[in-house]
């Protein structure tokens, strides 16, 4: 096979460099993550319907890394394992990276929708929500309070049901969410 890169030997050693270089690149980003927070580098792949939830994250370095360590190893394997020749085995290492990065930004993507989603509180969440006054709230303007939901505290600026003011520290029950203002009025008790 002395065509396309010189021969099988210069083309096992480039499929061995990526192989190498993807698992790298994949335990550097991986470091650098855990260090500098989150390293996502954009490149989403919208459905077309105008919705940004369940986009694929296709040039994300996890996708990325994917792709070289998966093209460098099915390369070797056609290769070496099979005896294929030069222009074959890229084919196939081309397939299968794309395949197994495609899969990859597809679970990846799923777990970023579903870590997303289960932080998004819904306004119908927070109506009967007991919560306290932290700015006193004015007759007719807008104050702040805190609420508590699933164990996360929100505070959100807050105004009276009733327009009547709510001193700071007063208990109060969520009425209503209106622009993400928060409706109170005091908590009675009794």
């Amino acid at each position: 096979m002395d065509g396309l890169f010189g021969g099988s030997i210069t083309l096992n050693c480039i499929y061995f460099a990526l192989t190498v270089a993807g698992v790298v690149f994949a335990l550097l980003t991986l470091l650098v993550g855990e260090l500098f927070g989150d390293v996502d580098g954009g490149g989403d792949f919208d459905a077309g319907d105008g919705a940004t939830d369940g986009d694929l994250v296709i040039f994300s370095p996890i996708t990325l890394a994917t792709f070289v360590t998966a093209f460098g190893a099915a390369g070797l394997i056609s290769t070496l394992g099979f005896n294929v020749d030069a222009r074959t085995s890229l084919v196939i290492a081309f397939g299968a990276a794309m395949a197994l990065s495609l899969l990859v930004a597809a679970v990846y993507s799923k777990i970023l929708t579903e870590m997303q989603s289960s932080t998004n509180i819904r306004p119908a969440d927070m109506v009967g929500k007991v919560g306290q006054v932290t700015v006193t709230v004015p007759a007719d303007g807008l104050g702040e309070a805190i609420i508590e939901i699933s164990g996360e505290r929100y505070i959100k600026a807050a105004r009276s049901f009733d327009n009547a003011p709510i001193p700071r520290g007063a208990t109060v029950v969520v009425r209503e969410v209106v622009g993400g203002v928060l409706v109170v009025e005091p908590r009675h008790s009794g």
